[in-house]
């Protein structure tokens, strides 16, 4: 295993993900389509809540795609901060996408950031990926410190 580190965030990477570009790292398959973790880090208001960011998110993403499906919503903790994990289907037929978002707040000084982590893959082949996209997800860890300084 290995531990990838950015600025405000570290993750380990099993054997199973390549990392390939700034924060994305795809999962080994046999098909033509790659399973993807990608982390992003949004700077946001003090006044903007976890719960608005999120349905504002989905929002967009829901005009943009055909037959938005939200599958499940679960609010909670992640180490301490503020989380909420939202699972979400669309397209059709074999080309149908399975997606997870993984939202956890941090606030620290005068700073407020959401990171953002998003799994991919097609629905057929989620139940393979969905549990090594998992372990990554947990691996997960902000580091405040370096937040302020950013």
């Amino acid at each position: 295993m290995q531990n990838y580190q950015d600025i405000g965030f570290s993750i380990n990477i099993t054997k199973d993900f390549q990392a390939v570009s700034n924060n994305t790292f795809l999962l080994s398959t046999e098909n033509a389509y790659a399973p993807n973790v990608s982390i992003k880090v949004e700077n946001i208001a003090n006044n903007v809540t976890l719960e608005n960011f999120v349905n504002n998110q989905l929002s967009t993403l829901a005009g943009n795609v055909n037959n938005f499906k939200e599958v499940k919503r679960i609010q909670g903790k992640q180490n301490g901060r503020d989380a909420e994990i939202v699972a979400m289907e669309w397209g059709e037929n074999e080309t149908r996408n399975y997606q997870q978002l993984v939202y956890i707040v941090d606030a620290y000084g005068s700073n407020k950031k959401i990171f953002v982590i998003s799994c991919n893959d097609l629905r057929n082949n989620i139940s393979t990926s969905l549990p090594l996209m998992n372990q990554l997800v947990r691996s997960f860890r902000v580091s405040s410190t370096l937040l302020e300084a950013a």
